[in-house]
């Protein structure tokens, strides 16, 4: 019976900050992409699979004439471009920045190249989450490949969302640098490696397809040669495919329906860097911030023009949750991962304070002593939470008020003049008087705003909320009580 052939997708693992710092990592992307788009004019049956546009945009531009032969075997489908910015953990960022990797990355492909695979490739990466099938979905995927973690020849099921989405999934051999195929030039090598290729692919008796690549790897001429030799001496058949073609044209529908999550394959890796990893967190929540103050801005009418700066940052802060640390780019690379997601706070910090500005600035004083404190909910329901919140003070004719917040009684109100309780925390008291204040904020309307206003007046005093029971009035009615059971409750 004839052996089924064997598909292999060239490729080199686009790592930032392995294999060198962040500039040397691109630097060495150049090279494999120029010599990939050599190899591609000179073989028409050759494929290549770039994984992230930030080593291809990077590429262009650097090098720009390279434009019409990225477009001319991306349009014939030769040259696969996955539509991810940066090939970021599955199980760290929120789903927020896993979809933006996405869109940004298909964004660049058609706005730069004019097409990308509709393939959600997530190369090296050691965990996915239970939400990646619909994420994929959503965002015009229509195939997942997947590197790490699965058994042995997962190689066709139908991976289901939470939401009921499904696509065709494929687990390939993960890189498969241990065959041989990758031996540069030496061909007894290739040979050499046919034993442990074969025992692998022999095992079961569908279409198959695996990496031909591993990090930063520059697959050349006598490669190629080694695998075109290969074939003429009559061995088990390979062929130069891309996902997408093999997904497409190849595999076989899938049978097998698969849920759920895929644990870390390194578990012990994130953990094991504080110094880099808990960033995510806080720069994505600052970057959150902005969009949302750039939203609200932009419903009410006001000027977009954070949009080149915000989309910036979140390139830097994609760039910078890349999957790796501690590589060859030893700490230049580290701090250089940490500057990127810290810079991309600190542009979406400044861009959210000016627009909270803008909006807070048109909240109307009912009274010319009543001095605003604007509360905003960015999420997409109704929240009343406990707040520390501060006002400035200023009198009508000079910056100071003289004291008032000192001398003179004050109170918080909400916007229909109700009051508040509220506790003092701070009071600062010189050329103005700035006072911080905690207290409830009730029923703050979801991905809106709701207004408090300090004011003069004597504050109101307000029922403790707390039910507090002694336990001697409670064992005078049932003397057998244990002692010491004071219960303190609220609502």
């Amino acid at each position: 019976m004839k052996k089924q052939p064997v598909y292999l997708v060239p490729f080199s693992h686009l790592d930032l900050f392995w294999g060198g710092s962040r500039e040397e990592c691109l630097s060495r992307g150049s090279q494999v992409i120029r010599t990939a788009l050599d190899l591609l004019d000179a073989y028409d049956s050759y494929r290549f699979m770039v994984e992230s546009t930030n080593f291809l945009s990077h590429h262009l531009d650097c090098f720009p004439e390279d434009l019409p032969r990225v477009r001319k075997h991306a349009l014939e489908g030769r040259l696969e471009l996955i539509p991810m910015r940066s090939i970021i953990y599955s199980q760290l960022p929120s789903g927020e920045t896993a979809v933006r990797n996405l869109l940004y990355g298909r964004e660049y492909c058609l706005g730069t190249v004019g097409t990308y695979s509709p393939v959600m490739s997530l190369s090296d990466i050691p965990g996915v989450t239970p939400q990646t099938p619909q994420i994929a979905r959503l965002a015009g995927m229509q195939s997942l490949i997947l590197s790490r973690g699965c058994p042995t020849h997962t190689d066709q099921i139908r991976w289901k969302g939470l939401d009921g989405s499904e696509l065709p999934t494929y687990y390939p051999w993960h890189y498969g640098y241990s065959c041989g195929l990758l031996a540069h030039g030496d061909y007894s090598k290739v040979l050499a490696g046919e034993e442990a290729f074969e025992a692998y692919v022999s095992a079961v008796d569908y279409p198959q397809i695996m990496h031909l690549g591993i990090d930063l790897f520059l697959i050349d001429k006598a490669i190629v040669e080694n695998l075109m030799r290969w074939n003429r001496e009559g061995r088990r058949e390979l062929r130069f495919s891309t996902f997408h073609e093999f997904m497409q044209n190849v595999c076989p529908a899938p049978k097998v329906e698969c849920a759920g999550e895929i644990p870390s394959f390194w578990p012990n890796i994130e953990s094991s860097w504080p110094d880099i990893w808990p960033l995510d967190v806080s720069c994505e929540a600052m970057m959150f911030q902005a969009e949302f103050f750039r939203s609200l801005v932009c419903l009410t009418g006001g000027e977009d023009d954070a949009r080149d700066a915000l989309h910036e940052a979140w390139l830097w802060l994609l760039d910078g949750m890349d999957h790796n640390q501690n590589g060859c780019g030893g700490e230049e690379a580290d701090d250089d991962k940490r500057r990127l997601k810290t810079a991309s706070a600190e542009v979406a910090r400044q861009y959210a304070l000016k627009y909270a500005r803008r909006l807070a600035a048109r909240a109307t004083a009912p009274r010319p002593d009543a001095f605003p404190i604007v509360i905003f909910n960015q999420l997409g329901w109704q929240r009343s939470e406990l707040i520390q919140a501060r006002a400035a003070i200023y009198g009508r004719t000079s910056a100071s008020h003289a004291g008032w917040a000192k001398t003179f009684p004050y109170r918080l109100v909400d916007e229909r003049g109700r009051a508040v309780p509220f506790k003092q925390i701070d009071h600062l008291n010189g050329l103005t008087d700035t006072v911080t204040v905690e207290f409830f904020a009730k029923d703050v309307p979801a991905f809106g705003a709701k207004v408090y206003y300090l004011e003069p007046g004597e504050p109101e005093t307000f029922a403790s909320p707390f039910t507090i029971e002694d336990d001697r009035v409670r064992r005078k009615a049932d003397a057998n009580q244990p002692t010491g059971c004071d219960t303190i409750e609220n609502a």
